[in-house]
């Protein structure tokens, strides 16, 4: 009976799906910032440092160094840069054979680019500690699941891997370390199909669609021109819309929420590549997923945030905060026609209160929160400006 048992296990064992024998390189937990991922990073031995995980841009970059931080890099040297926006390119350090450790993934003789100029703060942005950015370069090597709902990142090796079969694959390209898939949009019963799509962890934003070539994607009649974010060369804006549907391979994402960039900001990369646009975080971030860059292909399967209403700022108001120091949130800007800016809110203000919350209680997502969530009563804050304290109404009512 004893054999028969063995034989029967080694049977079972045998039968299953290659997915179980698959080696782990390595496994880590992640920060979701809103929806951005945050992992821990060490550079050369260096004191712990937090970088956002970035699949639109291909090298991995320092943006901040602050005082408690200590990195040492080997010898480089200058290069320009350019992303989206509209100021000239931007000076980097390039270095070269370095050595990142993330969790327990090790990855040797890597590229980092450190930015000279002070350009963007993720700190000041999130309020939450942030050094820089991961790039694609290092996922180029593994098939790399990304669960959002474990907040948990693994690397298997290429060789041994075999994908659940839970997953539905999404074909993909890769161009220039990216990876794009095809996505269908359908609006007023027009249906744009087959738009290539940047996959890009380090957006926060659900999708982005170019409006420059003739091919483009129309845009909503029913919309609001507002800030979209920050690239490496400055500010983002654009129009915000709510569309009837974004399919991904056989999953649709009904009432997205989605942006379309003034065309001189994006111009300069859409007029040379046959881009159609971004996914960004707030449709990623409703999936698991495993993306492999050599076959290449995405595999997806839909987590709990799959049905979550989609966001985005009705209030206007775009904050910063004087990192490390909780209390000093500051409006950085307002968008013009905003219900902030309809009620006089200013940059340079201090935002005491949301919601009859002491801001020096809150993290800065759960303000943005209260600032993206409709409400039928008028948000009450308190801000002060110069000597002055002013109680202000915001409606919260979103016009799209």
């Amino acid at each position: 009976m004893k054999r028969i048992a063995y034989i029967l296990l080694l049977l079972v064992l045998i039968s299953q799906p290659a997915f179980c024998r698959q080696k782990k390189v390595a496994s880590f937990p992640f920060r979701l910032v809103g929806s951005t991922i945050v992992v821990e990073t060490s550079i050369n031995g260096s004191s712990p440092l937090n970088f956002i995980l970035d699949t639109g841009v291909k090298n991995t970059m320092i943006t901040e160094i602050l005082p408690e931080d200590s990195v040492e890099l080997p010898r480089g040297e200058i290069v320009g840069i350019r992303g989206l926006g509209l100021n000239d390119s931007i000076r980097a350090y390039h270095s070269t054979k370095n050595m990142l450790k993330i969790g327990n993934l090790r990855l040797q003789n890597q590229d980092i680019l450190v930015l000279m100029d002070k350009i963007i703060s993720f700190s000041s942005i999130t309020g939450e500690k942030i050094n820089g950015i991961l790039g694609s370069e290092i996922l180029k090597d593994y098939v790399v699941e990304i669960s959002y709902s474990r907040q948990r990142i693994t690397f298997y090796t290429h060789e041994s891997y075999a994908v659940p079969g839970s997953y539905k694959r999404i074909p993909a390209i890769v161009a220039g370390s990216k990876m794009y898939v095809n996505a269908n949009v359908i609006n007023n019963g027009i249906t744009n199909e087959n738009l290539a799509m940047l996959i890009d962890t380090g957006a926060e934003i659900g999708a982005w669609f170019q409006t420059i070539r003739s091919d483009a994607f129309e845009l909503p009649e029913k919309r609001i021109h507002g800030y979209i974010g920050e690239g490496l060369n400055g500010e983002i804006h654009g129009y915000y819309a709510v569309i009837d549907s974004l399919n991904i391979g056989p999953f649709y994402l009904k009432k997205p929420i989605v942006t379309f960039p003034d065309s001189l900001y994006i111009a300069d990369f859409i007029i040379r590549s046959s881009r159609d646009g971004t996914l960004g975080n707030q449709v990623l971030k409703r999936f698991d997923s495993f993306i492999d860059f050599k076959t290449p292909a995405l595999y997806l399967k839909p987590n709990r945030m799959f049905a979550e209403k989609f966001s985005y700022n009705i209030s206007g108001i775009e904050m910063t905060q004087n990192f490390p120091y909780i209390f000093d949130i500051t409006v950085h800007k307002v968008w013009k026609n905003s219900t902030a800016d309809l009620k006089g809110i200013k940059p340079g203000d201090l935002i005491l209160e949301v919601d009859k919350q002491p801001v020096f209680t809150m993290k800065m997502v759960e303000i943005r929160k209260i600032l993206e969530t409709p409400r039928k009563r008028p948000l009450h804050i308190v801000i002060q400006r110069d000597l002055e304290v002013l109680d202000v109404y915001l409606e919260m009512k979103s016009p799209i």
